[in-house]
């Protein structure tokens, strides 16, 4: 979700053990259950399974500090959060499959979707998205196009464009909207305003995208179909904001990405 007004990377019962992810790939595959929010798990090899309470205590996180389980904050103070998991309704269980940019090519998803779903749920991927006049190469560039919209240098934002200075290749926009790449042009990120207007950025570049990218749509529309929870990975797992990290079983992120997407497809025919 890179460019001016948008966002991206700008920009993926009871429990198993899932171990740390590897440098080329999350684990995949497990299910959760009940209301909970989710942070992001780490995955195991693409394409295989494990199972995750949707109730289970989640990873402590700097961003949000709350219990994982909705049911479980809604029980008594003197009922244990790990009791109440154990007692709740397992009959909305979900599969939580991880994506990002990099994530293998896995056909787990549902028959005539493409084996390379995942990378095309990320921001990383090659579509034009059109936000408020401005065309950019992908929702990433749109993503920090929109960073610098909230920088002491705006006129940045421009560069993120078709045909701007910054080459059209995602992680080109990624580096560019980065803390360096804005000092290089004198650029300070207003952070707290930046913090305000980064959801709604993003969403505008996801919007921009169910509008023209068909795949997109498609995957989008069969991750709903197949009742799949969608975390989208990233390595910094409890402090990501954006992704999230799977540990012991339990999803340790924000993953707002993620939770963008599945509430955009909801709104889907």
């Amino acid at each position: 979700f890179r460019n001016r007004t948008a966002l991206s990377a700008m920009a993926e019962g009871g429990s198993t053990t899932v171990s740390p992810p590897s440098a080329s790939e999350p684990p995949e595959g497990a299910t959760l259950g009940g209301n909970t929010k989710f942070e992001e798990p780490a995955p195991t090899q693409a394409g295989t399974s494990s199972t995750v309470d949707s109730n289970a205590a989640g990873c402590a996180n700097p961003e949000r500090k709350r219990a994982v389980s909705d049911d479980a904050a809604a029980a008594p103070t003197s009922a244990p959060a790990a009791k109440v998991a154990r007692t709740t309704d397992q009959s909305h269980k979900k599969r939580i499959l991880q994506f990002y940019s990099k994530s293998k090519d896995v056909a787990d998803l549902a028959p005539g979707i493409p084996a390379n779903w995942r990378k095309v749920l990320s921001n990383f991927w090659r579509h034009e998205v059109t936000v408020d006049g401005a065309t950019y190469p992908s929702a990433e560039a749109a993503f920090h196009a929109a960073k610098a919209l909230c920088s002491s240098n705006p006129g940045l934002a421009k560069h993120f464009e078709v045909g701007g200075r910054v080459a059209s290749d995602p992680l080109a926009a990624k580096n560019a909207g980065s803390r360096k790449g804005f000092e290089a042009h004198g650029a300070v990120l207003d952070r707290a305003k930046w913090d305000q207007y980064r959801d709604a950025a993003t969403i505008k570049a996801l919007k921009s995208r169910l509008k023209t990218d068909e795949l997109f749509v498609k995957v989008l529309r069969a991750t709903r179909e197949q009742n799949v929870h969608l975390v989208h990975f990233e390595r910094s797992g409890a402090k990501s904001y954006w992704g999230a990290s799977v540990k012991e079983g339990r999803v340790c992120g924000r993953n707002r990405l993620g939770e963008l997407l599945m509430e955009l497809r909801e709104e889907m025919d």
